[in-house]
């Protein structure tokens, strides 16, 4: 039986990728300037797939993922089995390295796959999360020849690893709105 852990991420969050265009708020998502129609997306900050939980970025927020910067995250300190993200990346699909850390002593690593928001189909054999009509342009402009994707991406890890840090990589181009951790427990 899988025991869940869902992080809250707010205070890493330095990204908004989510407009809310009938309020003239433009979000950032890419480089380009382009995001995801918030109001497609929940309001509600738990969110469920499958039987995994997460805590998910509420509406209008200054800041609603983590675009990957080598952010350190502290976890509570437990023997983990599993990665759950929700996640995309843009400007292309991405594949970089995760570390866990013991009381400052690295413990492992976990290879991250995110496929790009804009692909139909996914690189890494995530699911498809959330899909939005459209995407916003800086401009203010919903674009639909072009429908984003938060992916859902699960990441087994080899063998449990027990730690109370995740390190990020530096990928501007890769983001994180949501991550729950999975242990095992058996009776």
């Amino acid at each position: 039986m899988t025991i869940y852990c869902p992080l809250h991420l707010e205070e890493h969050y330095n990204n908004n990728g989510f407009s809310y265009l009938a309020a003239n708020q433009i979000g950032n998502f890419t480089t380009f300037g382009s995001s995801y129609p918030g109001d497609e997306l929940p309001d509600q900050e738990k969110v469920q797939w499958q039987d995994v939980p997460f805590h998910f970025p509420l509406h209008r927020q200054a800041f609603n993922n983590i675009e990957l910067d080598s952010q350190h995250i502290p976890v509570p300190i437990d023997l983990y089995s599993t990665l759950y993200i929700l996640g995309a990346a843009d400007n292309g699909s991405y594949h970089e390295f995760i570390y866990f850390e013991r009381n400052g002593e690295r413990m492992g690593r976990a290879s991250l796959d995110l496929t790009n928001w804009t692909e139909t189909v996914p690189h890494y054999n995530e699911e498809m999360m959330f899909q939005c009509s459209g995407v916003c342009t800086q401009k203010g402009a919903l674009l639909t020849s072009k429908q984003p994707i938060i992916w859902f991406q699960k990441i087994t890890l080899e063998e449990p690893i027990s730690f109370d840090k995740i390190l990020l990589p530096d990928n501007p181009c890769m983001h994180i709105f949501a991550l729950t951790l999975g242990k095992e427990w058996s009776i």
